[in-house]
């Protein structure tokens, strides 16, 4: 049983999170290990472990980060594949790295800042593009196409907010 089939949803990226949560509120109650003190031993191993599923399954379907891994996981056909970036966005990362490097070496608020402003406005734009993806992908689940766009933004995002992480540091 996947983590969708678990909380009675459809699999799809976008997720109602108010029926999210309702669900995770009844299965937490329905398999709470101190509601069932007076099973056997086995019964409540199974209990515990139906309960750590349930909390698994809900912190990654309420992280829309997760979500999007976890869904692209579910569907996709490329699993063993290699996940390569496209060198035209790798040229990009490379111009901004090399902008960091410098700046570690020869420090400039005004340079940070645009850096700072350069990702975020990459970020942005890659995430405009996602969610539109994901809401088209999610109305047509079978184009392939969308996934595989979808998996590339997708890694595009993790590269871009280490990015993110690395050039806080340059405060």
């Amino acid at each position: 049983m996947n983590h969708f089939e678990l909380f009675d949803l459809p699999i799809q990226f976008e997720i109602d999170t108010a029926a999210l949560k309702r669900q995770y509120l009844k299965l937490s109650r329905q398999y709470h290990p101190d509601f069932h003190t007076d099973q056997d031993e086995a019964q409540q191993d199974e209990i515990l472990s139906m309960s750590t599923a349930v909390n698994e399954a809900y912190n990654v379907l309420r992280s829309e980060t997760k979500r999007t891994a976890y869904v692209l996981a579910l569907l996709s056909d490329t699993a063993d594949e290699k996940e390569e970036l496209p060198q035209s966005f790798l040229m990009e990362m490379m111009d901004i790295n090399e902008e960091m490097m410098e700046l570690q070496f020869g420090p400039d608020p005004q340079r940070v800042e645009k850096v700072k402003s350069d990702i975020q406005a990459i970020q942005q734009e890659l995430d405009q593009d996602t969610n539109t993806l994901k809401r088209q992908f999610d109305q047509n689940q079978k184009d392939i196409n969308l996934l595989s766009t979808i998996k590339t933004n997708h890694l595009k995002s993790k590269y871009i907010q280490r990015l993110i992480d690395k050039v806080k540091s340059l405060d």
